[in-house]
């Protein structure tokens, strides 16, 4: 990529794009697969199931594919919820975000925070039969950390463990390096499932294209690129407490196409192809809205929002008055109205709202304040121009170096 030289502020601040998707109100009931760590939904599930649809197949159309459904190999956001169709984790998030019992019925903490005590539900196992015990969750770890698994996100998430101590068949310890307070969070996130530890050990190279959880289904097919099938696994009966569900999944089978482009969604979904999917496209909300049989829903994602990170190692960003100038400088409002049609909310805290211990008076320390984005810009340095009107400094222009990402698909 090219350098491009900017004449005042060129780059954005803090804002955060919401996790938009839609489901077609005529689509059979689902099942316990669950995606409350992704989009973080501002409506439980519902505690009368007597009307759930039964049987069945779900049709999904979905704008990632992850090139691998072993969420301990990869990082991308679609195992968010692929990830909750075929695997269990230890914790679940409950509908206010607080960690709840789901593989482990419970656990003890130590006054330090450094010790965790797992207690194991009785009775769970895998679609390959092997039974979910201390010693499956000791593999499961132990592989997220293996540097073969070369895990982007999972091994990161656990790093502070020290040890782990089997206490029995249905308890286990864990040990910590230090107190670290996201820790029963991030065991609910998808990364984190749960495989077989029978796969683990003799057969690691399918993970990604036939992977074993304990799951609500079973893959039944996958074809990077294009698209993955799971069939429902009848002898389940262990999904998360809050879910209010005892037994297998209502419908009998999943069917998702990978499909980029977002008219093509958009227009499938419109047309009955369908029944389900992802990451509209703002322009078509209000197309999507005015459309009485489709529902839709627009939520903010937890974590941290869509943001531009700044690499402060390197000119010129090293500088804060450069990193502040840029914040202070970019009408992110303006931009984020122009291109999300109304439906991106703008952010300027660390977390989203729907975060566990968000401060919204975080929302204040920054405001689209241009002068005084141009004033310490002046004071770092920055306050000639050249011919062309670009700030310089010791007779260079103010320029930075974007990267941009754009997902390769696998050689099939």
């Amino acid at each position: 990529m090219s350098r491009r030289p900017i004449t005042r502020i060129l780059l954005g601040s803090v804002a955060a794009a919401s996790m938009m998707g839609m489901l077609a109100a005529c689509a059979s009931g689902a099942g316990p697969a669950d995606d409350r760590d992704t989009t973080s939904s501002a409506v439980a599930p519902p505690t009368d199931t007597s009307q759930a649809a039964q049987g069945g197949t779900l049709t999904l159309s979905s704008s990632q594919d992850p090139l691998c459904l072993d969420g301990h190999q990869v990082s991308s956001a679609a195992l968010q919820m692929l990830g909750r169709i075929v695997y269990d984790n230890l914790v679940s998030l409950d509908e206010n975000g607080d960690p709840s019992p789901w593989l482990a019925e419970s656990w003890d903490v130590s006054d330090d925070g450094t010790v965790y005590t797992f207690h194991l539900r009785e009775g769970v196992t895998f679609s390959d039969g092997a039974p979910l015990n201390a010693a499956a969750v000791v593999a499961n770890f132990d592989h997220m950390r293996d540097p073969a698994t070369k895990s982007p996100l999972a091994a990161a998430y656990i790093d502070p463990i020290a040890s782990t101590e089997i206490i029995d068949d249905l308890t286990l310890e864990v040990s910590l390096e230090y107190s670290y307070s996201p820790f029963l969070n991030v065991l609910a996130q998808s990364w984190l499932g749960l495989l077989s530890p029978e796969q683990i050990a003799e057969s690691p190279d399918e993970t990604c294209l036939d992977p074993i959880g304990s799951g609500p289904f079973v893959v039944d097919a996958y074809t990077p690129g294009e698209g993955v099938t799971f069939d429902r696994r009848e002898d389940y009966d262990w999904s998360a407490d809050y879910l209010n569900h005892d037994g297998a999944a209502y419908i009998d089978r999943i069917e998702i196409s990978f499909v980029a482009e977002p008219s093509v969604r958009f227009t499938s979904l419109a047309s009955g192809e369908f029944d389900g999917t992802d990451n509209v496209a703002p322009q078509n909300a209000a197309s999507v809205k005015a459309d009485e049989s489709i529902d839709y829903f627009n939520i903010s994602r937890l974590g941290n929002p869509q943001r531009i990170t700044l690499n402060t190692s390197r000119a010129p960003f090293d500088d804060v008055d450069v990193r502040r100038a840029v914040a202070e400088g970019i009408d992110v409002e303006g931009i984020v109205g122009a291109v999300g049609f109304g439906e991106y909310d703008v952010r300027h805290a660390y977390l989203s709202p729907t975060t566990q211990y968000y401060n919204a008076d975080a929302e204040s320390e920054w405001v689209h304040d241009p002068e005084h984005a141009a004033e310490l810009l002046d004071d770092a340095g920055w306050s000639e121009r050249d011919a062309d009107g670009y700030r310089t400094k010791n007779g260079e222009r103010l320029h930075a170096e974007f990267r941009s990402s754009i997902p390769q698909r696998r050689p099939r």
